[in-house]
């Protein structure tokens, strides 16, 4: 067979007795000596450029000193020591022992599709989307095989108190995640017989209207109704509002003066996202003592 490329070489040398079709044997022509010459230094070009569609192995290390530019897939199978610089289209697979910093300015020369802020998940096999971007404070949540989603920290936080005066003490800016409220009473107390209503509030201010609610056997519309209404007496209280759904909240309290316990409970539906809740009397009584906090989760 013609040896018309380095791979069709034999790497015993009495094999190779021709190159192209050219008789380089034992007793050939002195005049072929010349053509086999040129034919050697051809192919070697052609080894070099790439044109003759050869493989090339290398036993020993391989140390390039420029820039090297690979045009097909490349397979590092015992893995790859140092840096890689520069953009990568398509799968990396595999672990990397140290950290890997993209300095692009554009996201698409990092992970090819990617926008600001989007995380990649594979939404099949060999098959990259792409989620997109939470709002701060949230945490990315596994919904096993199904497309990750964003979730919500739901921490318990705890407002600062604020004394039981006037006719309203109020508790705002509360944020649009929470979904549990606990109204807390440390001896509060009214100057008058009236009681105690805890009314939700959003965007659009506080909804006076709409409540179900209960408290002993008195009820109400105007709140959540809580308290004992005997002047004077102090007044301790734990009330929890709890999400239902959407904007549909649910209460539930217990409340004693040290003589006896009154329980309660309520439901009601803001027409906005809750953001504010205050503390008022039913009536035009003024508290006189005590103080009010919350904690939201």
């Amino acid at each position: 067979m013609a040896k018309n490329k380095i791979s069709e070489w034999s790497s015993t040398a009495a094999n190779n007795t021709d190159i192209a079709g050219i008789d380089i044997a034992e007793g050939c022509a002195p005049s072929g000596i010349n053509n086999a010459i040129r034919e050697l230094m051809a192919q070697v070009k052609d080894q070099q450029a790439g044109t003759d569609a050869d493989n090339f192995t290398v036993g020993g290390n391989l140390s390039v000193t420029g820039t090297s530019t690979l045009t097909g897939a490349v397979t590092a199978t015992a893995g790859v020591t140092g840096n890689l610089t520069g953009n990568v289209t398509g799968n990396v697979i595999g672990n990397a022992s140290t950290a890997t910093t993209a300095t692009s300015a554009t996201t698409a020369t990092n992970i090819a599709g990617g926008g600001a802020g989007q995380v990649p998940y594979n939404s099949a096999a060999s098959t990259t989307a792409f989620l997109a971007a939470g709002t701060s404070g949230q945490f990315l949540k596994s919904n096993g095989t199904s497309a990750p989603s964003w979730g919500d920290v739901y921490a318990l936080t705890s407002d600062t108190a604020k004394s039981a005066t006037g006719s309203s003490v109020e508790f705002t800016n509360i944020p649009s995640w929470v979904k549990r409220i606990t109204v807390i009473f440390n001896g509060v107390s009214l100057y008058g017989t009236d009681r105690f209503l805890s009314q939700l509030g959003d965007s659009v201010g506080y909804e006076t209207t709409g409540y179900v609610s209960t408290a002993g056997t008195n009820t109400s519309t105007s709140g959540f109704l809580a308290g004992q209404n005997n002047a004077s007496d102090l007044q301790y209280m734990l009330m929890t509002i709890a999400n239902m759904s959407g904007n549909s909240w649910v209460s539930s309290s217990d409340t004693t003066n040290g003589v006896g316990t009154l329980t309660g409970a309520g439901f009601k539906t803001l027409s906005d996202v809750l953001d504010r809740i205050r503390v008022v009397p039913t009536g035009s009584n003024a508290f006189d003592a005590g103080s009010i906090n919350i904690m939201y989760e």
